[in-house]
């Protein structure tokens, strides 16, 4: 019942939207944006949007083996929602393994990062890590609040320490967190059944 009321007042005006909400703020904090792109950079590289490798033909013949014995298993369990979810995954491997991603621009400033266009503050981050996929070396971003919480940026040629040696001015750097269950599981999953050699 309260919910109802309230929703009238705002509807009517008569609640004022929280300081941060207002549309000034939004203005202000998309001139800052605008004004951070523009920064002169403390370091500039270029590097794929993704970790990519291209994939073998052996890959996507086991991983075409593996989907297919899901779906003749799904057919005698009549799980025909499971067909399409095997059919779906198949296609995003191939899409995946296949066309390689495009290469985007990354610049360090004074006032934050600009990762394909997009701004991410010093005050929006609490700390950095670096990691590995696929033989590439990644920066993640430790966000304070919303979403995404995580921001990984490919490093291409850069090195890790130049990226560190800046980023220290203004974050913290952290350990990489321990690995959830559902990664290690992943991890051997992909040992017992390795779909490349």
């Amino acid at each position: 019942m309260e919910t109802k009321k309230l929703f009238k007042k705002q509807k009517n005006g008569e609640v004022k939207e929280s300081p941060g909400e207002t549309a000034s703020s939004k203005e202000e904090k998309e001139e800052l944006y605008q004004k951070v792109k523009t920064l002169p950079a403390l370091l500039n590289w270029k590097s794929p949007a993704r970790p990519f490798q291209k994939k073998s033909k052996q890959y996507f013949s086991t991983a075409g083996i593996i989907s297919l014995v899901f779906i003749l298993v799904s057919v005698l369990l009549q799980w025909w929602m499971a067909i399409g979810v095997v059919l779906t995954l198949l296609f995003l491997a191939y899409v995946l393994g296949t066309v390689e991603p495009e290469v985007i621009d990354h610049k360090i400033t004074g006032k934050g990062i600009v990762s394909h266009n997009k701004v991410f503050l010093w005050e929006d981050l609490k700390g950095f890590w670096f990691d590995k996929s696929e033989g590439q070396n990644l920066l993640v971003l430790e966000a304070k609040k919303g979403f995404p919480s995580r921001i990984v940026i490919l490093l291409g040629l850069t090195t890790t320490k130049a990226v560190s040696n800046i980023l220290a001015r203004y974050l913290s750097e952290k350990k990489a967190p321990p690995t959830d269950f559902l990664d290690k599981l992943a991890k051997k999953m992909s040992a017992w059944i390795p779909l490349e050699t």
